[in-house]
């Protein structure tokens, strides 16, 4: 599946590739940056360490999906710069929800369906129900609030814009991939369409050439 590049996928009304090449997989750059906020590996183990141990990353680890394969990409690759990423498995949602709340943890990979961009205020408002990050951004919060009252679409189109360049610039999220459907059809049914998420054919105007 492609590589994502921001909060939105390629599919969704109102994406812009905002967010390609906004930060290139770089780990000596990492490391570089890491190392001016006075962190050093003071053991030669390869992890930058801290008073209180390593430099570590916590990240909540649903069962479902592949997260527990995108959890084991990521220990790789924060690995190679120097941060070790701890992972909290949790076998459900509301064990999920009640780790968010203790709040002892930096990530949680999660990703939702919607037809409308709309659906973004529910991660990125400050009152969203799935606010994991604790964003509190009042720019953003008007910008969202802005465009899910608006009914012109180029003004949506600029507001969304505007939404996914804040959250790009504000390294709110860290883009994984975008998830594919694959469907096969035979070339003698026609007329056949799929529901908005393509994951269901309607058939009310299929029919079959023999």
């Amino acid at each position: 599946s492609p590589l994502a590049t921001g909060p939105l996928t390629r599919g969704s009304e109102f994406y812009v590739d905002i967010g390609e090449g906004r930060y290139p997989f770089d780990t000596q750059q990492a490391r570089a940056l890491i190392s001016t906020l006075g962190y050093v590996d003071a053991n030669g183990d390869g992890f930058w360490d801290t008073v209180d141990g390593e430099l570590s990353v916590t990240m909540i680890v649903p069962p479902w999906g592949e997260y527990r394969q995108i959890a084991e990409l990521l220990q790789d690759q924060l690995g190679a710069a120097g941060v070790r990423l701890e992972t909290v498995s949790v076998p459900d949602f509301p064990s999920l929800l009640a780790e968010v709340e203790e709040g002892a943890y930096h990530l949680v990979p999660f990703g939702s369906y919607g037809v409308d961009p709309a659906f973004l205020s529910s991660y990125y408002s400050s009152t969203g129900s799935r606010n994991f990050g604790g964003v509190n951004d009042t720019t953003l919060d008007a910008l969202l609030g802005n465009a899910a009252r608006d009914i012109t679409p180029a003004a949506r189109a600029e507001l969304y814009r505007q939404i996914q360049a804040n959250i790009m610039d504000a390294a709110l999220i860290v883009p994984l991939r975008e998830r594919v459907n694959l469907n096969g059809v035979s070339a003698r049914v026609e007329n056949l369409v799929y529901d908005a998420y393509g994951w269901y054919p309607l058939l009310y105007n299929a029919s079959y050439a023999p």
